[in-house]
C-alpha cells in the first residue's frame, strides 16, 4: 500500500464518489440500485462477509464471475483485508470452476453494452474479429486488455550522443559524471538522431522521457531541433546511467578488470552500482511507466538515455535472461532501438535499430560473436559429478578496492 499526501501537486483527486467512479472505469453498463445475484450473496454468507454485498454491488460485483476482474485495491477500499480478499477469489475460482458458463453470461451481456467506455467497447469489437480476447476469456485480465488499447505502438530508445567521457575515460576523475556535456561531433549526432526520428514517426504524437544527465538533456535538446512542434517531455531519474561511484577512482581500470572475472551484471562498484541493482531501477520505473499507460493516447514513446540503462530497461521489458543480456554488443552512440507491437497485442518485440550513419538493421539487438562464459551448473541427476568453485584472485580483490 503506498499513501500519497493530499497536499501532492501531481495527484488529482475524482469528484465522483468510489462506487461511481469504479463504475466509470470498469465501464459497467449496471444501474446503481441493481440486485446482486443469489450465487454471490450465498457465497459471501457462507464466508461471513455478507456485510460488504452493497459495497461489491457498488462497485460492479453482481456474480461470482465479477469477483476476478476486481483488483486488490478495490477490495481494501471497501473495507476487505488481505486474508477476507484471498479467501473470497479462492471461493469465486471455485465456484467458476464448476459451473464457468452460467457465472461468466451476466458479466458477457455487460461487456457490449452501449454506456460501456469507448476504450472497452474497442476492445470487444476487436475481439468479436477474433483479433484479440475478450474479457469472456477466464485467463485474460482487465489490466491486459485496457494495455493493449493504451500502451503507444513504438517505443524508441536513443542513446545520448558522444560526450565529453566517451573521449577522454579520465574525466570523470575530477567531473561529475552527470556533468558531461557533448562534444561537437556529439552534437551533430544528436541533430542526426532528430533526422531519423523524424523520419520514422513522421507526424504523429509523440511523448519523450529523459535522464536529467547533461549529455542525454542535451541530446534531447538537439533531436528537438528537427522538431516543427512542441514535444512533451519529463526527466525521470530512474533512468540514469549505472552509477560508478561519485568520483572515478584512480584504479578504475582494475576495477573493470575485476568486474569482468566477477562477473560484470553483478559486480558493483565501490559507493556505485552494478548492472543488477539497474535492473531493480528498470523495474521501478517500468511498473511507473504501466500505469501512465492506462491513459496514453500518444502512439509514440522515446526515451533518451544511457547504453547500459537501456539494454537493462529492454531486459526488463522483454523478460531477457542474464545470459541474454550479457550477449549484447554495447549501444553506440545515438544509436536508435525501436520496438514495435500490433495494434492488438500489448507484446512489444525489436523491429529493428538504427545507428548513426548506417542504414536501419533488422533482426533485433546486435549480439556479440562470441558468446560470454556461462558458469557450470548442476544438472539434478545424482550420479552427476561434484562441482566445486576455485577462490577468484583475493590479492587482486584487495589491490582493486579504492
Amino acid at each position: 500500500l503506498f499513501f500519497i499526501h493530499p497536499a501532492a501537486p501531481s495527484v488529482r483527486l475524482a469528484a465522483a464518489p468510489p462506487a461511481s467512479a469504479k463504475r466509470a472505469r470498469l465501464g459497467d453498463a449496471m444501474p446503481a440500485a441493481m440486485e446482486q445475484d443469489t450465487g454471490l450473496h450465498e457465497l459471501l454468507n457462507r464466508l461471513g462477509l455478507e456485510c460488504f454485498s452493497k459495497p461489491l454491488v457498488g462497485v460492479g460485483a453482481a456474480t461470482p464471475g465479477d469477483i476476478k476482474w476486481l483488483e486488490d485495491g478495490d477490495f481494501l477500499a471497501l473495507g476487505l483485508n488481505l486474508v477476507q480478499i484471498r479467501r473470497l477469489q479462492a471461493a469465486a475460482r471455485e465456484g467458476l470452476a464448476d459451473d464457468a458458463d452460467d457465472a461468466l453470461a451476466p458479466l458477457r451481456s455487460r461487456v457490449s453494452s452501449p454506456r460501456r467506455s469507448p476504450l472497452l467497447n474497442r476492445l470487444q469489437a476487436a475481439g468479436e474479429a477474433n483479433m484479440m480476447p475478450t474479457f469472456s476469456d477466464p485467463g485474460v485480465s482487465r489490466h491486459w486488455l485496457e494495455q493493449a488499447s493504451s500502451r503507444p505502438l513504438r517505443l524508441v530508445f536513443i542513446r545520448h550522443g558522444e560526450s565529453e567521457g566517451n573521449v577522454n575515460r579520465t574525466i570523470t576523475k575530477v567531473v561529475p559524471d552527470h556533468l558531461l556535456h557533448l562534444t561537437k561531433n556529439g552534437r551533430d549526432q544528436a541533430l542526426d538522431a532528430g533526422r531519423r526520428l523524424c523520419e520514422l514517426i513522421g507526424d504523429e504524437n509523440s511523448k519523450f522521457i529523459v535522464s536529467p544527465y547533461v549529455r542525454t538533456v542535451e541530446t534531447l535538446n538537439g533531436i528537438k531541433q528537427r522538431f516543427d512542434r512542441e514535444v512533451e517531455v519529463r526527466e525521470d531519474l530512474q533512468i540514469r546511467e549505472q552509477e560508478h561511484g561519485n568520483l572515478d577512482a584512480e584504479n578504475m581500470g582494475q576495477l573493470h578488470q575485476h568486474a569482468q572475472k566477477f562477473g560484470m551484471f553483478y559486480f558493483r562498484f565501490p559507493d556505485g552500482e552494478s548492472p543488477a541493482d539497474c535492473y531493480d531501477r528498470a523495474s521501478l520505473f517500468l511498473e511507473s511507466l504501466y500505469r501512465g499507460w492506462e491513459y496514453n493516447r500518444a502512439p509514440n514513446q522515446v526515451f533518451i538515455g544511457h547504453g547500459l540503462m537501456i539494454l537493462v530497461i529492454i531486459m526488463r521489458l522483454m523478460r531477457l535472461s542474464v545470459n541474454e543480456f550479457l550477449e549484447l554488443e554495447p549501444l553506440a552512440n545515438c544509436e536508435l532501438v525501436v520496438l514495435e507491437r500490433d495494434p492488438q497485442n500489448p507484446k512489444f518485440t525489436v523491429s529493428f535499430v538504427w545507428r548513426h550513419g548506417m542504414e536501419r538493421e533488422y533482426g533485433g539487438l546486435r549480439r556479440k560473436a562470441e558468446k560470454p562464459h556461462s558458469p557450470p551448473v548442476w544438472d539434478g541427476k545424482p550420479d552427476s559429478e561434484l562441482l566445486v568453485n576455485e577462490p577468484i584472485n583475493t590479492s587482486e580483490v584487495a589491490s582493486a578496492k579504492p
